[in-house]
């Protein structure tokens, strides 16, 4: 009886942490390498990093530190029944920019999906960006922490030329 409780036991032992495990490895937060810049006539700059969820369930973004502070506006913007991309200067009422810790980030809409949900107008979430308002130039990096399956994740994404 002893050893089936001990066989039990590492067993769910072992669940946990290849379950702990796959989450840190599989860091579903994809950069997907565009960007959209945006300079208003008073001269302030805001850059969109553009983003999407490639897991299984949806993440909460937590916090944005911009070469390694804290001291940034960031915001996250969510594009809803469009398929343009999150970005600013645009009167696009269908774009809308709020606190990170307000929405959660859904996984991807496949590409034949989306003009089916756009069709719907039930305010689907399309895409996702991350607005640096006011940004310096150059961005070398960003670390982006997120809560996933209910564990916090972290992800730095370095530019080698800055941003």
């Amino acid at each position: 009886m002893k050893r089936f409780a001990w066989a039990t036991a590492i067993t769910l032992f072992g669940l946990i942490v290849a379950s702990i495990g796959f989450i840190y490895i599989s860091n579903p937060m994809v950069i997907d390498g565009s960007h959209s810049t945006h300079e208003d006539v008073s001269g302030e700059k805001d850059i969109v990093i553009h983003f999407y969820n490639k897991g299984i369930s949806r993440l909460l973004v937590k916090e944005v530190l911009i070469n390694k502070h804290g001291n940034s506006i960031v915001e996250l913007g969510v594009s809803y029944d469009t398929s343009q991309i999150v970005q600013c200067g645009t009167d696009n009422k269908l774009i809308v920019f709020g606190e990170l810790n307000s929405e959660y980030v859904n996984p991807r809409i496949p590409s034949e999906e989306i003009p089916s949900m756009i069709n719907k107008k039930e305010n689907t979430p399309i895409h996702y960006g991350i607005r640096i308002k006011d940004y310096e130039e150059p961005i070398e990096s960003i670390t982006i922490t997120y809560k996933y399956l209910g564990f916090p994740v972290t992800k730095e994404i370095t530019f080698v030329n800055g941003l």
